[in-house]
């Protein structure tokens, strides 16, 4: 241990870094958690993950310094189009890329890739170069943006939505691991009497905590839908969404949220209307359940403007709110809740001991506790994209030049 409170006693850099990692190797969990206690004064961004951690860490050896670092580079890019969409099964063996149209040729594209095992950070703000690429394992099938996917929490398959512009076959779509189409998800407009017409596309996606069921919501048609994944048959659907959508842990309550800006939750057995409760929010970007699926937690932008991130708690059985709106800490975390980018990249997760938000419009993005205000990472570019793993412990980013990053939460937050 001796070792270890020299290194951290030194300036906080990146060769005081690598200096602490090399001396908690082999430390006890007493030094390990009082090493932790002291690096939370630390920069969030100089503690990344070494390349022997985290080959240890693939490997399954978890090690308790492990924790000591709070992200890892997974891959680098740089799509002309832009990321679109992000999702990694929780063991983070392979990443799920979409990326937007370039120009008028090409609709975008969604890619199965291996993350790098050694990436120099001081290089991502350059092109990369064709070694420096990701592997490519797969190419999903159908051309055009997906807006979100999510993989299932055993991570055998992942669902994706495309976009109804840029995709000739927009709608829901399961597939393997490897890439594969297992089929897709058939749901059709009310009162839709064409065959030929495609199915619906939605914007947002959620499953239930085994992976059994999907929802997806928002899109064109403004409806939410719920389905079994491994056959794509549809339980419910009902009108009136706008956008984003949660599922309870077991699949039983589906929460929507409409025009007016209410949170509602059904029975996905029956479809009844269980619930309505207003946020208090100048507008509704995302939703999550809590895991005992008594509350659900509303994510958005504060009233007037909606121009600080924001969260409110609503009790499901009284269908009000739990307890008083939440705005982010820092005064310096101005969003614009209405931009279409935030509309669909808010994300909030609520898997352990604390819900999440993460928001991002076209100058900055930011990750809070959604239960105090408390930042966990901020980001000073615009347009970053965000994603949680199923089972919550990591948080995904991708910055405008295609630099994918794991956040380990449990560290951001001092856990």
């Amino acid at each position: 241990m001796i070792a270890l409170r020299a290194a951290l006693a030194a300036e906080p850099g990146p060769a005081a870094w690598d200096e602490i990692c090399s001396a908690a190797e082999g430390a006890s969990e007493p030094d390990v958690a009082e090493a932790a206690l002291r690096l939370r004064a630390w920069p969030y961004r100089l503690r990344r993950m070494p390349d022997r951690w985290w080959a240890q860490r693939q490997a399954g050896e978890h090690r308790p310094w492990h924790r000591l670092a709070t992200h890892r580079l997974l891959c680098w890019n740089h799509p002309e189009g832009g990321v679109s969409a992000l999702a990694c099964p929780d063991d983070l063996s392979v990443l799920l890329l979409g990326t937007g149209p370039e120009g008028n040729n090409w609709p975008g594209s969604t890619e199965l890739v291996v993350p790098k095992a050694e990436i120099d950070a001081a290089d991502t703000e350059e092109m990369p170069e064709d070694d420096e690429l990701p592997a490519v394992l797969a190419t999903l099938d159908v051309a055009g943006m997906a807006w979100e996917a999510l993989f299932s929490p055993d991570g055998s398959r992942l669902v994706a939505g495309f976009d109804a512009v840029t995709s000739p076959e927009p709608g829901l779509v399961v597939y393997g691991r490897d890439g594969q189409r297992r089929h897709t998800v058939p749901v059709r407009a009310a009162g839709a009497t064409d065959p030929d017409e495609p199915d619906l596309p939605f914007l947002r996606l959620a499953q239930s905590r085994d992976g059994r069921l999907i929802a997806g919501a928002g899109g064109p048609a403004q409806a939410v839908a719920v389905a079994e994944v491994a056959t794509g048959r549809v339980l419910m659907t009902a009108a009136g969404a706008t956008g984003p959508v949660a599922l309870d842990p077991d699949g039983r309550l589906v929460a929507y949220a409409d025009a007016a800006g209410q949170v509602c939750v059904r029975e996905v057995a029956s479809g009844r209307l269980i619930a309505t409760a207003g946020a208090g929010l100048a507008r509704v970007n995302a939703l999550a359940f809590a895991p005992d699926s008594a509350y659900v937690l509303a994510a958005g932008g504060a009233d007037p403007t909606g121009e600080r991130p924001a969260a409110r708690v609503l009790s499901v059985a009284d269908g009000g709110p739990a307890g008083p709106v939440v705005v982010a800490a820092d005064p310096d975390a101005v969003l614009d809740s209405w931009a279409p980018f935030a509309c669909w990249s808010t994300r909030a997760s609520w898997t352990g001991r604390r819900p999440w938000v993460f928001a991002s419009d076209d100058e900055r993005a930011v990750l809070m506790d959604g239960s105090t205000g408390e930042i966990g990472w901020t980001s000073v570019e615009g347009l970053a994209v965000g994603a949680f793993t199923s089972g919550g412990e990591v948080f995904l980013t991708a910055d405008p030049g295609g630099v994918v990053a794991a956040w380990f939460l449990h560290t951001l937050a001092g856990d």
